[in-house]
């Protein structure tokens, strides 16, 4: 991945992270408390493909399901 596809993904991160700013209170504890699930998934990916690959077929894996599902 190169620089600009990564600043890519940072600005696409600012911008989820500022559209759930402004959901209800409840919404942004099921959005934490998904993330933090997230992150322990992460984790195990991480020990399975220690090369990075296992999280780049987890974000495909997302990307592709919010494309064809929407948020």
């Amino acid at each position: 991945m190169n620089l600009a596809e990564l600043n890519e993904l940072r600005t696409m991160l600012y911008t989820l992270r500022g559209a759930m700013c402004e959901e209800s209170e409840p919404a942004q504890v099921m959005v934490k408390e998904s993330e933090e699930k997230t992150r322990e998934f992460i984790a195990r990916l991480e020990a399975d493909y220690p090369d990075k690959k296992g999280l780049m077929g987890g974000m495909i894996a997302v990307l592709d399901y919010l494309v064809k599902n929407g948020l």
